[in-house]
């Protein structure tokens, strides 16, 4: 795939006076890269008009953010945003990103005015976008999220990337608590009580602590779990994704009886394009 085939331009190139760099951490994984372009097309129409989302890739692939850079300074827009599609704001964000924008700026220079937008971390309908993929999941084991009884035994575990940034792991655990145990939350983990909150998990797979290994193997040993749902949290498709599904796979032969599902990826989604416009405009 040509990954210049799937920028999307808005209907008048000539009225172009914002340009968008959306910077995806990059993958190897051939399905994670086309849901990152599409996921591109569709946040374009989400857009104010007007405003040119260009896709870049921190890493692996084509094209660079200096590639998508140099793009916009000789469309000559008067406005660029850099904004990161990452779920938290670490390494990449704080200085990664920024490194990359500074060596593109000083080999394509522009009088362009330059911000930076906040990764899309606990924006509203990302909030939304998880409430979604867990009650769905629920679904999925034959639950349903606002019944309590239904619930008692159920474990959920949100599984994040991991990160050596303590402010990135301190996001992760407080998605947790704003995505289901919040006044609005889709399932019946509207208490905070110690009882609820055994039944909840938060861990990452590298990088942080608990990790999904010593969760899965503190589960093994409860007798009382009767199902377990693992909502990996991650944008795209990918070898993340594969390594959690094979580590959940391993356990259930473990535990054959006890039922488990392991959400997909939240991938090309409306509510997380959506997500990306609300932070886009109230960055300007």
């Amino acid at each position: 795939m040509d990954p210049h085939e799937s920028h999307s331009d808005p209907s008048d190139p000539e009225a172009v006076d914002h340009g968008v760099l959306l910077v995806g951490h990059g993958t190897r994984d051939p399905a994670g890269t086309k849901e990152f372009f599409a996921f591109a097309r569709l946040a374009q129409s989400q857009v104010d008009p007007g405003t040119l989302i260009s896709p870049c890739l921190l890493e692996f692939q084509a094209p660079t953010i200096a590639d998508a850079w140099r793009d916009l300074v000789q469309r000559g827009v008067a406005r660029i945003t850099v904004s990161p599609l990452l779920l938290f704001s670490a390494g990449h964000a704080k200085s990664d990103i920024p490194d990359e924008i500074e060596s593109a700026r000083a080999k394509f220079p522009t009088q362009a005015e330059v911000r930076f937008a906040r990764p899309i971390s606990r924006q509203a309908q990302m909030i939304a976008a998880v409430r979604h993929q867990i009650a769905v999941g629920l679904q999925s084991l034959g639950r349903d999220p606002a019944n309590a009884d239904d619930l008692n035994d159920l474990r959920i575990v949100m599984v994040g990337r991991g990160s050596r940034d303590p402010c990135a792991s301190a996001d992760m655990r407080l998605l947790k608590e704003v995505s289901l145990f919040g006044s609005d939350s889709p399932t019946h983990f509207t208490s905070a009580d110690d009882r609820s909150r055994s039944r909840v998990r938060t861990c990452f797979y590298a990088m942080a602590k608990p990790s999904l290994d010593q969760t899965l193997e503190t589960l093994l040993h409860d007798r009382d779990v009767g199902g377990v749902l693992i909502y990996p949290h991650l944008l795209f498709s990918g070898r993340l994704h594969d390594a959690i599904v094979r580590k959940a796979t391993a356990w259930s032969k473990q535990r054959p009886t006890v039922p488990l599902h392991v959400c997909p990826s939240l991938g090309v989604n409306e509510r997380v394009a959506g997500a990306l416009a609300e932070r886009l405009r109230s960055t300007w």
